[in-house]
């Protein structure tokens, strides 16, 4: 997604505009005259509103800032669809910052970088997003800014039954319900642009907690399927990247066989930002284990395809629903 620098006003997520000034000092008027020695940086935000996002429910743009930074320190900051930042000759690093409903504390670029989300923010799809560019003026006045989601996408496609044992062949499994758990709770906007998140804390820690349910959990399904049967689950889940943590992140398909409740884990080695990560053909081939978080036989019950590509916008979005 990019975020254009330039004079119209292309959204209209905010209709009312708000100046912020850090300082008198560093306060930049809005009537600055020709020849003051300023440079005037018009700024609009482009593609957001309709239709950019692949999947409904996606498409809603919480609080648009752009912000200003010299040597780190906050210039100016603005809210809304289109502004105009009046600049002296220099170097300049400016933020475009979704989600965030509060900015004014952010008085350096480290201040913004050290910023916390919580997952919990991103329950209503209101995705909080990042980007930034390094700016010349007056050499460059206008130029694009691309932001990234910080949250990972789970596309969960469809489920095989293929017991091996003629005795599991003639059984029924029910599919009761599904949910993601070491979801990881939180993330740095610093860590949504490095891409790496080192999770300390999770939602849903190894069982289901019905913690955040929009997001996590698929609700009831109480699907009954024969062996050879393929069902379209179709759901989709959200939850913070997990890179390095000390649990993996995963899918868990809760059934019953026989009266008795099992789980098929899929683990999530890696998730990324913005990214997208869909799972097909989970293949069930016998009892799943007792316990979520396992553990399980070397000859595991589950096993499934994983694809990862870009979280794509826009008409050449290869992003499934």
């Amino acid at each position: 997604m990019k975020i254009l620098l330039a004079g119209s006003a292309l959204i209209t997520a905010c209709s009312k505009m708000c100046v912020h000034s850090v300082t008198d000092e560093d306060s930049l008027s809005e009537s600055i005259p020709a020849g003051s020695g300023f440079y005037e940086l018009s700024v609009g935000m482009d593609n957001f509103g309709s239709g950019v996002f692949s999947t409904k429910g996606e498409s809603d743009i919480s609080t648009p800032y752009i912000i200003v930074f010299e040597n780190g320190k906050t210039i100016d900051y603005k809210i809304g669809g289109s502004a105009s930042f009046f600049l002296r000759k220099g170097n300049y690093r400016v933020y475009a910052v979704i989600g965030i409903d509060d900015v004014s504390s952010f008085l350096s670029e480290n201040s913004l970088k050290a910023h916390m989300v919580d997952l919990a923010e991103e329950e209503d799809r209101n995705f909080t997003m990042i980007g930034y560019r390094d700016i010349s003026v007056p050499e460059t006045l206008q130029a694009n800014i691309d932001v990234t989601r910080g949250i990972s996408k789970i596309v969960v496609k469809d489920v095989f039954v293929n017991f091996r044992t003629a005795s599991m062949k003639e059984k029924t499994l029910n599919i009761n319900n599904s949910w993601i758990c070491n979801a990881a709770r939180n993330i740095l906007l610093e860590n949504i642009l490095t891409g790496i998140n080192v999770p300390e804390a999770y939602y849903n820690d190894a069982y289901w907690h019905a913690e955040l349910e929009p997001i996590l959990y698929s609700g009831h399904i109480g699907h009954n399927m024969a062996n050879n049967q393929t069902f379209g689950l179709n759901k989709v889940f959200y939850t913070f990247p997990n890179t390095a943590g000390i649990k993996k992140t995963r899918f868990i398909l809760e059934c019953y066989l026989d009266g008795k409740i099992c789980y098929y884990p899929v683990i999530f080695d890696e998730l990324k930002p913005n990214h997208v990560y869909t799972v097909t053909k989970i293949t069930i081939t016998k009892k799943g284990i007792e316990i979520p978080e396992g553990p399980w036989e070397e000859d595991i019950a589950v096993s499934a395809s994983i694809t990862v590509a870009p979280w794509c916008d826009g008409e050449n979005a290869n992003v499934e629903r």
